[in-house]
């Protein structure tokens, strides 16, 4: 074997076979003895002459080997599509979009919150024969934020338990809440201080508190716009004179609130791109893509082939994306 590498300048047996493949014409057989004697000539730097036209069925096949190879592979398989998804997931339901399921305990001095459903809704909470009361039009409109309202009985040890994080806040409403808010509308400067809501946020999530904030204060400007429609006023008359506008989902329109989705669309692309060059780097390796080289496949079809799996995979994890999109 080492005469058979020496005498036709190859590092393997399988590249002396191909090259003996490829000069089988020069090879002259004696009719009067067994030796065959091989005419030598210079070796060209191409083995094989091949044509420059790309052949689709070569891109088939190496399309369908690298399927193979991808499918049995599970770790690879985790890495190219389920953890792109997941982290996308991941992205998705942190950044964006308002928070849901939080916790938030309460104490209402005002009124049974069972008795909320007997509050007169409708006439103009200024006068006098109206029971209506503003603590439960603002449970009302936390309720439909997907907040989770806790009742409480005792105000100390509600906050204790924002402390110890069983919370992410704690409202207090005073018994006097709704004549006090009525009052405030009528007469600021007879205002009492004491009817006023009480709000007691955690500190471990800006972002929870800062959420928690706004809806808060949110609500309460849409008791002051009820109220003041309700009595035939003007609605700015009363209202605090500051407007929050939160933006998520698709109201995000500018170019830095949206740099995210350019980050996850990066980190999506990386992984099926690391398949490709993961499986062209095993081949060299291993000897696979040298043989592949012999039989004739060429580098652009490899990279078409490449190209096909990677695309595939993409167009996979983005209609995952959008088919949860679409059921939510």
């Amino acid at each position: 074997p080492q005469d058979i590498l020496v005498k036709y300048g190859t590092d393997t047996l399988e590249s002396a076979f191909l090259t003996i493949c490829c000069n089988q014409r020069t090879i002259i057989k004696n009719d009067y003895s067994n030796t065959i004697q091989v005419k030598e000539k210079n070796q060209s730097k191409k083995i094989m002459k091949m044509e420059n036209n790309v052949d689709l069925y070569r891109i088939k096949a190496l399309i369908k080997k690298n399927y193979r190879v991808c499918s049995r592979d599970y770790m690879l398989l985790f890495t190219v599509i389920l953890l792109p998804i997941l982290q996308t997931f991941n992205f998705c339901y942190g950044i964006g979009v308002p928070f849901k399921d939080m916790s938030i305990a309460y104490k209402n001095d005002e009124i049974n919150i069972l008795d909320c459903q007997y509050s007169n809704v409708n006439g103009c909470i200024l006068d006098e024969n109206n029971n209506q009361k503003m603590s439960c039009i603002i449970m009302d409109y936390l309720s439909s934020h997907s907040y989770k309202l806790t009742e409480v009985q005792d105000r100390g040890a509600a906050e204790t338990s924002i402390d110890h994080e069983e919370h992410i806040a704690f409202l207090y409403f005073p018994e006097n809440y709704t004549s006090g808010f009525t009052r405030y509308i009528n007469d600021r400067q007879y205002f009492d201080l004491e009817s006023r809501i009480f709000v007691h946020l955690t500190n471990e999530n800006i972002l929870f508190k800062n959420q928690i904030t706004i809806d808060v204060l949110q609500s309460i400007s849409h008791i002051i716009k009820e109220a003041l429609n309700s009595c035939s006023n003007n609605p700015t008359s009363v209202s605090v004179p500051l407007e929050f506008n939160t933006l998520f989902g698709k109201e995000v329109k500018s170019f830095a609130n949206g740099v995210i989705s350019l980050f996850i669309a990066m980190v999506a692309f990386y992984f099926p791109s690391v398949f490709a060059v993961s499986i062209m780097m095993s081949e060299k390796m291993d000897g696979l893509l040298s043989r592949s080289m012999y039989a004739g496949v060429k580098i652009l079809e490899l990279l078409i082939s490449m190209f096909f799996i990677t695309t595939l995979l993409l167009l996979l994890q983005v209609y995952l994306l959008l088919l949860y999109q679409l059921q939510n």
